[in-house]
């Protein structure tokens, strides 16, 4: 402690002591004086440092105050609550309130937020789509008749394929059987005569048809027995350029055997078509067959330009006699009538 006279400059010049605040209280004790300060109204340095502790300064609270958020607002479905300090946001969109449609069963929870959907296969649509590893896509769907369409094709009911095995042959019991004999195997350079030419191609030939009087190609004779078939046939496609746009084959003398070859047919540039004549003799005769412009034939008029054909062949077909079976029947290539077989065919 230090003694007051020393602070003040020694006691050489001090009379007296009086106190000039009520926190200093002056006691006389002889010629003594006694001072007293009462702190008791003053903090100390650790109270003063525990109340500061709550405070900041001016610029560390600017800094904090400049990224708060002023305000917070929302839209549907999205609420908000509370008020002073404390706010709480939530949601109007609970899964439990999701509607599901016919087919469709759920088993929600608003809690964690979760939604189950499986199928209950009371579902009805319009069409089901189904795509192809080459991502086309088909409909498989039905009409108002109640036929199912696939790709818009009706498909066979089990009534329409009822209605059609009544009109089956359960079995066959008599065939008529035939032989054919060739007369000209298969070949693309047959003897010939005519105006046109006829050009040997390796595998094929190119003929032309020139004529506007006489004949194109003709060739005789060929016997036909009575009651016998004779036929003349080949495959024809058109050339690339320079093409007839018809042909027309007959026997000659037998008029109403011509037949006409167009695209409608089936000629085109690309494939080869099958063409053919045949005639029916009652009795025994020697016939020529005619490819393209024709004396005589006035009923078709033979276009100009060329032709490619192969296999050019001429042979007869006769009836034979009536034939009846008791087993199933197996038939090898094509095979066309007007009645349906419920035996295997092969």
């Amino acid at each position: 402690m230090t003694d007051i006279l020393t602070l003040v400059g020694g006691g050489a010049g001090v009379t007296d002591v009086t106190s000039q605040s009520s926190e200093l209280a002056v006691a006389t004790v002889g010629t003594t004086r006694q001072l007293t300060l009462n702190l008791s109204t003053y903090a100390t340095n650790a109270a003063v440092s525990t109340l500061l502790g709550n405070y900041v300064l001016a610029s560390a609270y600017n800094a904090a105050m400049a990224s708060k958020i002023d305000s917070i607002t929302v839209t549907a479905p999205l609420a908000i609550s509370g008020t002073g300090t404390s706010r709480a946001l939530s949601t109007l969109w609970k899964l439990s309130q999701v509607s599901l449609s016919t087919g469709l069963f759920g088993v929600s929870s608003d809690t964690p937020g979760t939604l189950s959907l499986s199928l209950t296969g009371a579902e009805s649509r319009i069409a089901l789509k189904l795509a192809d590893s080459n991502n086309t896509v088909r409909d498989l769907t039905s009409n108002t008749s109640g036929n199912i369409l696939w790709n818009s094709a009706t498909l066979a009911s089990q009534s329409w394929a009822n209605t059609q095995l009544t009109a089956k042959e359960d079995s066959i019991t008599e065939l008529v059987t035939g032989s054919n004999q060739s007369l000209l195997n298969p070949t693309h350079m047959p003897s010939r005569y005519g105006a046109g030419s006829w050009t040997d191609l390796k595998t094929h030939a190119s003929i032309s048809f020139v004529s506007t009087v006489g004949q194109d190609h003709y060739h005789s004779p060929w016997a036909v027995g009575a009651g016998e078939t004779i036929i003349f046939s080949m495959d024809a496609m058109f050339p690339l350029s320079g093409a007839v746009t018809n042909v027309i084959l007959l026997w000659w003398g037998q008029w109403t055997t011509a037949a006409e070859f167009t695209s409608t047919q089936g000629l085109n540039t690309s494939t080869w078509t099958t063409i053919s004549c045949s005639f029916t003799a009652t009795s025994a005769l020697n016939l020529e067959w005619g490819l393209g412009k024709t004396s005589g034939n006035t009923a078709h008029t033979q276009s100009l330009g060329s032709l490619w054909i192969r296999n050019f062949e001429i042979y007869t077909t006769t009836a034979g006699n009536a034939y009846s079976w008791a087993t199933d029947l197996s038939i090898n290539g094509a095979f066309s009538d007007d009645k349906k077989l419920r035996h295997c065919v092969t």
